[in-house]
């Protein structure tokens, strides 16, 4: 019986357990639901900046009603009804540019994971030739879970992108109503808050967009050792 060589026998043996470790990694994030964790991200944001909002005009109303300070005197409400068209006409067309903007983000995302999707059926027609018994079902288990990886992370951009477009039209529908209804009633200051609060919304939902389709991990060299065959490849560090 030929035996390896000591050293080469641990180096073997490190770089299956690398692989057992990356499978239970990439298990877990298989089994994510990534359209609900974009949309959790985009629910605490909007939460932030209107409890940010609220807080910052409950805590205003308070100094001015107990503290004892000499105010400005109040805009008129000719100024405010001047000031309404310009706020809503402002959050309309900001609201419209980032409405198209995220399914354009999207689209490029999802494009480049289909291309990292046929490098990694490339690599893996390629490592076949090259492993054999316990680390060729390893490994076939690794690129099978980096497969179904990229498609989940396509198909929950995809749901969150609907969800967002979707949303953010119905808030742009309600804008108009909401700033006729106030103009009407002469509560032009409260149809600015609800603007800038529709604004908020808006903004905030092409943030989770932004983090994922952005994020680049670096690159590193990685060494492996096969039956006196040595190998190199760049992979994404950890």
């Amino acid at each position: 019986m030929i035996s390896l060589p000591k050293k080469q026998t641990n180096e073997e043996n490190k770089e299956l357990e690398k692989l057992r470790k990356d499978i239970i990694e990439l298990r877990e994030n298989v089994e994510k639901n990534y359209h609900w964790e974009l949309l959790k991200e985009w629910l605490i944001l909007i939460g932030v900046w209107w409890g940010f909002s609220f807080v910052a005009v409950l805590l205003f109303s308070l100094i001015v009603n107990f503290a004892s300070i000499t105010l400005p005197e109040p805009i008129e409400p000719q100024k405010l009804l001047e000031i309404a068209p310009v706020v809503f006409t402002a959050t309309i067309t900001i609201n419209g540019l980032i409405i198209g903007f995220v399914p354009l983000i999207s689209f490029f995302f999802i494009r480049e994971i289909r291309e990292r999707e046929r490098d990694l059926d490339q690599y893996w027609e390629e490592d076949k030739k090259e492993v054999k018994d316990e680390k060729l079902k390893l490994t076939n288990a690794y690129y099978n879970l980096l497969l179904m990886l990229g498609h989940n992370i396509r198909s929950g951009v995809l749901r969150y992108t609907r969800t967002f477009v979707l949303v953010s039209v119905l808030m742009q529908m309600l804008l108009p109503f909401f700033y006729i209804v106030t103009a009407g009633y002469d509560m032009a200051g409260l149809g600015s808050f609800i603007d800038l609060m529709f604004l908020y919304a808006v903004i905030s939902g092409l943030l989770p967009i932004l983090g994922i389709a952005l994020y680049q991990p670096a690159l590193k060299f990685v060494r492996y050792v096969i039956v006196e065959r040595e190998i190199w490849r760049i992979e994404p560090e950890d």
